[in-house]
């Protein structure tokens, strides 16, 4: 038998991938991987094709296809992909960061390695739309143009700031976690829905920002359950089940939003801050990708379509924040 630990790095991207999936453990989760890798295509094709731009008496004009096609909201259960964002990350983080508990060093550097994974390609992009608009101000461009524009481009860091927030907070979830198990993830939903009500059963509008917290970490909790051992087949199908009746009520009775996303002109947004309908189309999501979880392990237990997966999440964070950006700079040069 080669010793492949010896033999050297391949030249190509492929190449190195493919080596890579060569040398990855028979008992790593790859299927965490490819629905990261697959959610995040989700979120960029869902802001390309959901985005429809025109040249209007010589002007651009962007249209929403949200707002002017109202039937396309329900393409949003499908394309508002955050709720596995989250259950894969509370996996990951939960893998991670009980590690991390069996090593000090490991334990004491474990939030910067984390917050530098996501901060520091951020900069980057951040550091172009600054120069970009200070360039545009001086040409004379639009201002209203430049602050949309870089608005928009700067889109995917929202998630990140939250995603960061809830990273912060892993060593008290993990506390939660240990102490009261899936009652914890209860507990936080239940909050989630208590926060509802008064916000938007009693006016108290103010309070509704706190499901940041609430309704994100309800989902992150369930990655942790996710990461322990066990049958998660019957629970799968009992989230399936329990989303679509938790949706069916929410829409058909409360009045919730159809859509997943904001939609421009609506008095109520399912996400900014998000509503507990995101627990439900999350159940609903979560559900389905557990009972495809046996299925894409099978899958990727081949080389050649893991190491696919491994090379595109080498590039998939690159891909999430700039792909706003490329599609602002498609459009103008097509206007030009």
């Amino acid at each position: 038998m080669t010793d492949t630990s010896l033999s050297p790095m391949p030249r190509g991207m492929f190449a190195r991938a493919l080596w890579a999936a060569e040398q990855t453990p028979a008992n790593r989760n790859r299927a965490v991987d490819l629905y990261r890798a697959v959610a995040i295509m989700f979120v960029v094709f869902g802001h390309w094709l959901l985005v429809a731009p025109q040249i209007v008496g010589g002007e651009v004009k962007l249209t929403i296809l949200l707002a002017e096609q109202p039937v396309m909201q329900y393409a949003t259960w499908v394309a508002q992909v955050m709720p596995v964002f989250f259950f894969v990350g509370g996996f990951s983080n939960s893998l991670s960061w009980s590690s991390a508990l069996r090593d000090p060093v490991k334990k004491h550097g474990w939030a910067a390695t984390r917050l530098s994974r996501l901060l520091l390609p951020t900069v980057p992009l951040v550091l172009f739309w600054a120069v970009a608009t200070f360039i545009g101000a001086k040409m004379g461009m639009d201002p209203d143009l430049l602050k949309a524009s870089s608005q928009a481009a700067l889109v995917p860091i929202w998630f990140l700031a939250v995603y960061i927030v809830i990273t912060v907070a892993v060593p008290v979830a993990w506390k939660l976690w240990t102490r009261f198990g899936v009652l914890s993830v209860v507990l936080l939903a239940g909050a989630a829905v208590v926060v509802d009500i008064i916000g938007l059963g009693l006016g108290q509008g103010w309070l509704r920002w706190i499901n940041y917290a609430f309704v994100w970490l309800a989902v992150h909790q369930l990655g942790f359950w996710w990461h322990t051992p066990g049958d998660k087949v019957r629970p799968a199908l009992g989230l399936i089940v329990l989303g679509i009746v938790w949706l069916t009520l929410l829409i058909g009775v409360f009045d919730y939003p159809i859509s997943m996303v904001s939609v421009p002109g609506a008095e109520l947004s399912n996400t900014r801050p998000p509503t507990i309908a995101m627990l439900a189309i999350g159940a609903v999501q979560i559900g389905l990708i557990l009972l495809l979880e046996a299925p894409a392990k099978r899958w990727l237990a081949n080389p050649r379509p893991w190491a696919k997966v491994i090379l595109l999440n080498q590039m998939i964070m690159t891909v999430y924040l700039w792909h706003m950006t490329a599609l602002i700079l498609l459009i103008g040069l097509s206007f030009l």
